[in-house]
């Protein structure tokens, strides 16, 4: 199971892609738990939620889905069926 914890699109995506450009996969994810940006009573997936013109980086359990010319940045938390409540 995937629960999304942080989905961003539109004019309020181009700061967060810029953050993840500057910063890479790993330092992204820190900034936005820093910033408490995650959601962590999220939607529920079977998968990563990521369309076939999207980048997805893995950093540990997190999947980062972006793709600049749609303007969107989201992170997926792959949790054990026995971690979803």
């Amino acid at each position: 199971m995937f629960r999304n914890l942080f989905f961003v699109q539109g004019d309020e995506a181009h700061a967060f892609l810029a953050q993840l450009d500057a910063r890479g996969a790993p330092d992204f994810l820190t900034y936005l738990a820093d910033v408490g940006a995650f959601n962590w009573d999220g939607a529920l997936y079977d998968e990563v939620c990521a369309g076939t013109r999207d980048s997805v980086e893995q950093s540990g359990r997190f999947h980062v889905t972006h793709n600049a010319a749609l303007s969107y940045v989201g992170v997926d938390y792959w949790q054990f069926s026995d971690e979803v409540e």
